[in-house]
């Protein structure tokens, strides 16, 4: 299942696949496999992207996502977490 499906207000739809930590270079044949299903069942002739987003980028994930460059991005996230005690 796709992690998250988007739509932007162009109409571009956004799969987005969300990775705990380091993200793989497998995960960019992971959206593709997703993009083409949004493609062929959903999209009816409009864009389709590919969003990663992990902690971390593996080198060997960033030379992936160059080969596919205008069809799938990824980013990297940081995440803060405050805890505060109720009284």
């Amino acid at each position: 299942p796709i992690d998250i499906l988007a739509t932007g207000d162009d109409g571009t739809l956004y799969v987005l696949e969300l990775k705990v930590s380091r993200g793989a270079d497998a995960t960019v044949g992971q959206v593709l496999r997703y993009m083409g299903a949004v493609r062929a069942d959903i999209a009816a002739g409009r864009r389709v992207l590919g969003v990663i987003v992990a902690s971390t980028l593996t080198d060997k994930l960033k030379m992936a996502v160059a080969e596919v460059e205008g069809k799938v991005i990824a980013v990297e996230y940081e995440m803060q977490v405050a805890l505060r005690r109720h009284t």
